[in-house]
């Protein structure tokens, strides 16, 4: 049972993660043909190291938060920008 533990452990250790809270400056088209820029903020993104860049990772949370909340007709994320959430002490 000893060598199932260590296994577990040593395959959650290698998930090597960061949680980012990003905002983004994105103009938007809705069906109506009105355009509006807004600055979306505290969109939650986890960048997993090994799946991807941390550039990518932050782009397609902002990118799945936009079609979450929102029905357009095209949209454009201008820019983006993230930092690294500070976790509580004690916190995992």
């Amino acid at each position: 049972m000893g060598k199932v533990n260590a296994m577990f452990q040593d395959e959650q250790e290698a998930i090597r993660q960061t949680e980012i809270m990003v905002e983004a400056d994105v103009e938007i088209m809705y069906h109506n043909g009105y355009v509006d820029n807004k600055r979306l903020t505290d969109i939650p993104c986890v960048w997993v190291w090994d799946e991807m860049s941390r550039e990518a990772a932050e782009y397609w949370a902002v990118w799945e938060y936009i079609g979450d909340n929102y029905t357009f007709e095209w949209m454009s994320i201008k820019a983006w920008v993230g930092s690294p959430v500070k976790k509580a002490e004690g916190e995992v």
